[in-house]
């Protein structure tokens, strides 16, 4: 096994980690309409990344769906909705590093690509969920606050689901693109979100929402 699995094995874990940490104090303490948002936008980090430092291409055709993926995001998440010019402005910088760092997170786990390891994604996955746990005790054992049955249960729950989707995630990232990938992935869960919002809780679809979706299927049409 190369050196180089534990290397992004563990890079992955701590920004996973890291990433997650931030999400969650910052629903905590701002806005979610505005934090979603930004997590959702983030999209444009790893795709950057790709092609600036790796040097994937992109053509124009997929730049336009790009553009039209991070238009249908904020459509979808409502926009900066809820915030005053001045409360937007309080909360611009948390949500740009929630964007950031979220962004890096994803580029680290296209990095797996580019480090030629995507015959160790088990391995690489292995050392990832590692590193991630061994985080999360260290942080437990230092905050002296000992898990719940409940705590352990539903963390046991979030972390095989967590497993099974970074799998898929790597597998998928072998095969495309981060100018194809990422917009798609975006528009995909968001669109799904919405509908699954609409259909099981009955919440109704706002006129921007509905644009929305249509312009991030445009989009996914787009990027291939």
């Amino acid at each position: 096994m190369p050196h180089s699995v534990i290397t992004v094995g563990a890079v992955i874990g701590l920004s996973f980690v890291a990433s997650m940490f931030l999400m969650t104090w910052a629903l905590a303490v701002s806005d979610a309409a505005t934090i979603m948002t930004a997590f959702r936008l983030s999209i444009v980090v790893p795709i950057a990344f790709s092609v600036v430092v790796w040097g994937e291409e992109v053509t124009v055709r997929q730049i336009t769906g790009i553009v039209m993926a991070l238009t249908a995001l904020v459509l979808m998440s409502g926009g900066l909705r809820g915030h005053s010019r001045r409360g937007l402005l309080c909360h611009a910088g948390l949500a740009v590093a929630v964007c950031i760092l979220q962004g890096l997170s994803h580029t680290c786990a296209r990095w797996v690509h580019h480090a030629q390891l995507d015959h160790y994604q088990l391995e690489v996955l292995f050392i990832t969920a590692a590193v991630a746990g061994l985080l999360g005790v260290i942080v437990l054992a230092i905050a002296r606050k000992p898990p719940t049955v409940s705590d352990v249960r539903a963390g046991v729950y979030i972390g095989i689901f967590n497993a099974f989707a970074l799998a898929i995630f790597l597998a998928t990232l072998s095969r495309f693109s981060s100018a194809q990938f990422f917009p798609i992935m975006g528009c995909a869960i968001v669109i799904m979100d919405n509908i699954f919002a609409h259909v099981i809780w009955r919440e109704r679809i706002s006129l921007l929402s509905a644009i929305g979706a249509v312009v991030g299927a445009g989009s996914m049409l787009l990027v291939f």
